[in-house]
């Protein structure tokens, strides 16, 4: 069942063939279609079958993050997507496609804005430099047998635990492991030596590459023989070498950095993140109540912030008013301290008061995606879906390419009466899960309608035209790739 994500994982992760010169034989082997069918492919059996993150705020965070990381690159015109995994393993990954996934165990495990930022760069790096084309193009060094030993292996041991499907790698002879190790090498370095370079020229601290990594290695004593170390060593392998040449290439960087521009954003997202993959919110709640009575916090903003969650996740509303009112009286004004405002008016089912309070945060963060999606929610669960359309109406077009708004847009449209509307939303919620076939059908199932207008009948008309041709195209590639 996870066959695909292993073959992507171990080919992007394990081998990797000599650094070439631009247009090299790496783009007879995947042309740029390809890549972008396989990074869909790859996204699509994510979504199936592994837990996302979806929380917008955070999702917000990490996009911006990246792409401002990604303006620094050798291609920042490149399309890129940044998401996270609800996976409590230390690891991050780059997907052929531009698509960079981050386990939250990571997001927790880094200190710092730079920390986060330096495993971002790296990444990055692995997909402009398009790693993963290169390493299938020089798998057939290593060759197919022990590459096809090595994968069942994986397969089998990663069903069970998929920290341990990297161990297939092992099942190779001494000389083609010693292969893939040169490989793994190259490739590593030029990722560190690129992503360094981004970090300097971010405003990023270059020596966070080199601590972050320094930090982990340091927790792999605490491993032993029969215990595998975290996911982010095993497909990104660290020695002390490694270690030194990245000081060494982030002492060339003198520039001065601002080490408090965005830290107090990265420890409230911390915060969020922590409380959003807790098991348990309460004990967790507990907990952050008794290092706030002990004054054990490396940020105070962070540590309220993140006990007011935990109190509204498990129910217990008691002392919330106060921390957000501390919240707002000693630091900076604060869109995740509005949206925590209005989330605990509605869980006091106090709707006047929550609708009053984005009212209020709308004048002041026009058009804000994240703030208008809460906003519009709430209107809809109230059924309220001509206010909440409006609402939505209200978001520019560049930020209504996704499926978390056009999948709020048709349930808003299905509780006015408008099916037709209902149905095409619908259609595009499907086309950005990249599940063509049901967008298809949705757009055939409103097309018979009989009261669309002439716009809407044309909208359909040329989204049909436009995404069978995409699904021909898609199943060409997929008899190409099988």
């Amino acid at each position: 069942m996870r066959l695909f994500l292993l073959l992507i994982l171990f080919f992007n992760s394990v081998f990797a063939a000599d650094l070439p010169d631009m247009g090299d034989s790496s783009d007879a082997v995947l042309s740029p279609q390809m890549e972008k069918f396989i990074g869909k492919r790859f996204m699509k059996q994510i979504r199936a079958e592994m837990p996302l993150v979806e929380d917008r705020a955070l999702n917000r965070y990490l996009r911006d993050l990246g792409n401002h990381l990604l303006s620094y690159s050798n291609d920042p015109d490149a399309d890129f997507h940044f998401f996270f995994l609800q996976d409590d393993n230390i690891n991050a990954f780059a997907v052929p496609g531009g698509y960079i996934g981050m386990n939250s165990g990571l997001f927790l495990a880094a200190e710092s804005e730079d920390e986060l930022a330096s495993v971002l760069a790296h990444e990055i790096a692995h997909v402009t430099q398009r790693h993963s084309v290169r390493t299938i193009a020089g798998a057939s060094e290593i060759g197919a047998a022990e590459i096809a030993a090595a994968l069942l292996l994986a397969l089998a041991v990663g069903t069970d635990n998929p920290d341990a499907a990297v161990a297939g790698v092992y099942t190779l002879s001494a000389g083609s492991y010693q292969r893939y190790l040169n490989f793994t090498r190259a490739h590593e370095q030029e990722a560190d030596r690129l992503g360094i370079h981004m970090l300097a020229k971010a405003q990023f601290e270059p020596l966070a590459m080199a601590g972050f990594f320094n930090k982990l290695q340091k927790e792999r004593r605490f491993y032993s023989e029969q215990d595998l170390a975290p996911s982010f060593l095993q497909s990104h392998p660290v020695t002390v070498d490694r270690i030194a040449e990245a000081q060494e290439r982030a002492a060339e960087y003198r520039q001065r950095v601002d080490k408090e521009r965005r830290e107090n954003h990265f420890a409230l997202s911390r915060a969020r993140l922590l409380v959003l993959s807790s098991d348990n919110p309460a004990k967790l709640a507990k907990q952050l109540q008794k290092n706030l009575d002990q004054r054990r916090f490396r940020d105070p903003h962070a540590l309220r912030y993140g006990l007011a969650l935990a109190k509204l996740a498990s129910n217990n509303l008691t002392g919330i008013t106060e921390l957000l009112a501390w919240l707002q009286q000693n630091g900076q004004e604060r869109l995740l301290y509005r949206l925590l405002a209005i989330d605990l008016a509605a869980a006091e089912k106090d709707y006047d008061k929550a609708y009053h309070l984005a009212e209020q945060a709308l004048a002041d963060y026009p058009k804000d995606y994240v703030l208008s999606m809460r906003y519009a929610e709430l209107l809809q669960q109230a059924k309220r879906p001509a206010q909440a359309l409006k609402i939505l109406m209200g978001i520019s077009d560049s930020q209504q390419a996704n499926n978390d708004y056009q999948s709020l847009l048709a349930r808003v449209y299905e509780q006015q009466g408008q099916h037709n509307h209902a149905l095409f939303a619908q259609a595009q919620a499907y086309f950005y899960q990249d599940q063509l076939p049901l967008a298809i059908k949705q757009l055939e199932q409103a097309e018979i309608l009989p009261d669309n207008d002439r716009y809407l009948s044309a909208q359909i008309r040329a989204y049909l035209r436009d995404w069978r041709h995409a699904w021909k195209e898609h199943q060409r590639l997929e008899k190409e790739f099988d």
